[in-house]
């Protein structure tokens, strides 16, 4: 009976053994090797822990958001450039961004309710620095689904004039000006999206991401991604 488990055990412990291969890669991963479902080890590394980012934004204040506030306006459109560093820890990031947005909307009388129209001239500048708070969720080795969140605080430069016509439609700037620009603005960000690794320069990640949301308006951004 003894003998019986004791080659139970032996071929018992051989086979857990033979689940994982003898061979070894010769590749170095600063992050770890990558494990199979068996806590075996793969030929590949695990994500880059750092990933440096760069892309566009572009943001539009929808009209639901103004008709509560205006009978007439000008729609409102944002470009937007910037720069991220990624700390990743597994599935969970938090993100440092820097960028400028441009705000514009065509030259015209914006209105309240049954007062008398002023002329609006917006051209708006927002260099912005916030964290974002960032949840993946991987749906096979190159692809992940991203959930964020993010706050920041920005200066904001440019012109944003208000002329009190008095109703009247001749040249604005024959009336007096009111500069409306707030110099300081703050931001939420909330957004949804996914993040395809493309390919891999010297075994580090190049990414694509896309994202949707909400920061100071709603948005849809591009962004290229390479990991460290």
């Amino acid at each position: 009976m003894k003998n019986l488990l004791l080659l139970f055990i032996i071929l018992f412990g051989i086979n857990l053994y033979a689940e994982c291969s003898d061979v070894v890669c010769a590749i170095y991963c600063p992050n770890g090797v990558k494990k199979d479902e068996n806590g075996c080890e793969v030929c590949a590394c695990n994500p880059s822990s750092v990933t440096l980012y760069s892309g566009y934004r572009y943001s539009s204040v929808p009209d639901f958001i103004l008709n509560p506030f205006f009978d007439n306006f000008e729609s409102v459109t944002g470009h937007s450039f910037f720069v991220q560093t990624s700390f990743k820890n597994n599935n969970f990031a938090y993100i440092v961004e820097l960028d400028y947005t441009n705000f514009s909307a065509n030259n015209g009388y914006w209105n309240q309710d049954d007062k008398l129209p002023d002329y609006f001239i917006l051209d708006v500048g927002y260099l912005n620095l916030g964290v974002n708070f960032s949840w993946f969720i991987p749906l096979n080795a190159k692809f992940e689904l991203i959930s964020s969140f993010g706050i920041g605080l920005g200066a904001v430069f440019g012109t944003m004039d208000k002329y009190d016509t008095n109703g009247e439609r001749p040249n604005p700037k024959d009336f007096e000006k009111e500069d409306k620009l707030v110099p300081v603005f703050g931001h939420l960000l909330i957004a949804f999206g996914f993040q395809y690794e493309v390919h891999r320069i010297n075994d580090k990640p190049l990414f694509i991401k896309f994202d949707m949301g909400f920061k100071d308006a709603l948005f849809s951004s591009f962004a290229i991604g390479y990991g460290f």
